[in-house]
């Protein structure tokens, strides 16, 4: 379950990575500044908001497999449209499908993965199942730098097209989450599935009868409405405000970085590479995260990821002209970012329990795309404001970090090591 849904993880961070190396090379080809550039960043952060919702209510309503294969369809023909853009208008609205089909993986897989994975090592396979986003990162970064002067920016985009044959690997092998089907009332499936993965793969699990969904009609209102319920309206103000921080620093600046060092002054071929570089730290840093995560508990990684990631942000904005110290502090950012991401991801789907777990994954995801509409458009303003230097901006998002440090301090609450129905009781 790891390989496959960290498979499909990795082509949606692979495609969404594109918009990066895209954006300086569509700022000379259609003659864009600042506040048009930021037009492409907004409209995937839209397409988010809209695709996590409604994935994370389709997959507790109707299966997680499914709306994991309907997610990687999306994004891939979004990266074929944009590829053929005839214009920046089309190439926009593109966007907005493959910020849908890659941000609606994302309640899925998690899903999938969380009620699977034994209580001992279930936030190390939810980590890792991060990492794979940074290995899809890493891949992009390689193959912009190679493709983009051999043959352009646009045959590189359509490779993304190549997720759809991916799609088969998931219809023949991927089976449903067996909580979900218990979930759903649909017992005889569960138990069918559970002993044939049982006898495939020579093993016991021992999952307990999960609470069911009322009889009657629970529909995206009542979902929505038990996120917000006394029980679990407390955690639901964490996490929202959790990946609010954490998407408005990630979609600010990894969208945005090779074209912020080339108005630093950095050639696009060195903002490229620089990306690659800081890239490379990202995947031994969640890796890493995701063997302590169980030993140090989420609460903990993610108060101290967020605090040193603040202190790095702050200084890659004073050091960002310097050629050497913008890729020390640029991978000491981006470690330390994406393995408090890689932390988030395993703790927001135990914070809930099956019926609505893919919803309030979906919602907090789709919250946080929020925050990767307004970054691109605080961005675009600082930058004119301050006449083109960095300091301010990367001042904005090291209070951003701060501020998701204390949010979790004070509000979180420590989940490693307990299974998921005594979370959720």
């Amino acid at each position: 379950m790891l390989t496959l849904g960290g498979i499909g993880m990795a082509l949606a961070s692979f495609n969404l990575t594109w918009l990066s190396f895209a954006l300086p090379e569509l700022r000379e080809l259609w003659s864009l500044d600042p506040v048009q550039l930021s037009f492409s960043p907004i409209a995937a952060a839209l397409g988010g908001i809209i695709g996590s919702a409604a994935a994370g209510h389709l997959a507790d309503r109707s299966g997680r497999r499914g709306v994991f294969q309907i997610s990687i369809v999306v994004s891939a023909c979004a990266a074929l449209l944009s590829a053929i853009a005839p214009n920046y208008g089309f190439f926009v609205l593109a966007q907005v499908g493959l910020g849908a089909g890659v941000n609606g993986m994302t309640p899925a897989a998690t899903a999938l993965v969380t009620e699977m994975a034994p209580a001992p090592v279930r936030g190390r396979m939810t980590a890792l199942l991060q990492s794979s986003w940074v290995f899809g990162t890493v891949l992009a970064s390689a193959a912009a730098f190679v493709l983009i002067p051999l043959v352009g920016w646009r045959w590189g985009m359509a490779t993304g097209g190549l997720a759809l044959l991916y799609v088969w690997v998931i219809r023949r092998y991927m089976p449903e989450s067996v909580r979900h089907l218990e979930s759903r009332g649909r017992l005889a499936e569960a138990s069918a599935l559970r002993e044939r993965l049982e006898r495939r793969w020579d093993v016991s699990i021992p999952l307990p009868i999960v609470e069911a969904t009322p009889a009657v009609p629970f529909g995206a209102r009542a979902r929505l409405g038990e996120l917000w319920s006394p029980v679990y309206r407390h955690r639901t103000g964490m996490l929202w405000a959790l990946w609010f921080v954490q998407v408005f620093f990630y979609r600010g600046v990894w969208t945005w970085l090779p074209t912020l060092l080339v108005l630093a002054g950095h050639s696009a071929a060195a903002a490229r590479l620089a990306l690659l570089v800081i890239s490379l730290a990202q995947l031994p840093a969640t890796v890493a995260s995701a063997f302590l995560i169980d030993r140090v508990g989420r609460k903990r990684l993610l108060v101290g990821g967020l605090a040193v990631s603040s202190g790095a942000a702050f200084a890659f904005g004073l050091v960002a002209t310097d050629p050497i110290l913008i890729l020390v502090f640029g991978a000491l950012m981006g470690a330390l970012t994406l393995s408090t991401n890689a932390a988030s991801l395993a703790y927001t789907p135990e914070l809930y329990p099956t019926r609505v777990r893919a919803t309030g994954v979906g919602m907090a995801s789709s919250f946080g795309r929020i925050a990767a509409v307004i970054s691109p458009a605080a961005i675009s303003a600082l930058l004119v404001v301050a006449g083109g230097s960095l300091v301010p901006v990367f001042a904005m998002f090291a209070a951003a970090l701060a501020a998701g440090a204390v949010v979790v301090g004070v509000g979180g609450e420590e989940t490693a090591g307990r299974s998921l129905e005594e979370i959720s009781r």
